[in-house]
């Protein structure tokens, strides 16, 4: 099965986040339909979060994404919105959240969150601003991103490559000797 394929400047964006917020984790989650996919993760036990599916009405993204407004919190054992969220899925008990909205041209098209800042307080409000300043520049790239692609297999490459090479015998030895040349470079 192909894998999801991790955007570099989509990670970038998040990891000036996390940094500028100095939270533990974050996560950059794209509107895809009804759900909210993370296409980005950064932080502390993060990679296992990447492709990660929640209804678009669950928890504190699911919020975020629906009103269009950032949100920071501290969880109390009360909130069912923290219970109902990606961090919560993952199992992960971050002391604060922050979530503000990517809202890009045609509206909201994904949900920045930060969790659990390193000094184990809250986020106060230059970390909101700061979150809302970078959602701006993720909004952007996640309208320019592939976000929702896959990196395909080997297998699935070749046979790729065997039907290019059956279809249009010229392109494939331009694309066979790009590929050979980025292999070589190895």
């Amino acid at each position: 099965m192909p894998q999801p394929l991790i955007d570099p400047v989509l990670t970038s964006v998040l990891r000036a986040a996390r940094d500028a917020a100095r939270a533990g984790r974050g996560l950059l989650l794209h509107l895809d339909g009804d759900e909210l996919v993370v296409v980005a993760a950064d932080g502390d036990d993060t990679a296992r979060a990447i492709g990660h599916r929640i209804a678009a009405g669950r928890g504190v993204v699911g919020f975020v994404a629906a009103t269009g407004q950032p949100i920071a919190l501290r969880p109390t054992s009360t909130d069912e919105r923290l219970a109902d969220d990606v961090g919560a899925d993952l199992g992960w008990a971050p002391g604060a959240v922050l979530a503000v909205p990517c809202a890009g041209e045609d509206g909201i098209v994904g949900v920045l969150e930060l969790l659990a800042p390193l000094d184990g307080g809250t986020f106060d409000f230059d970390a909101v601003e700061d979150a809302t300043l970078l959602a701006g520049v993720a909004a952007a790239a996640l309208d320019a991103s592939h976000v929702g692609a896959a990196v395909p297999t080997p297998t699935e490459l070749g046979g790729g490559l065997e039907r290019l090479a059956a279809a249009d015998p010229a392109r494939y030895v331009h694309v066979a000797g790009l590929v050979q040349a980025l292999l070589d470079r190895g």
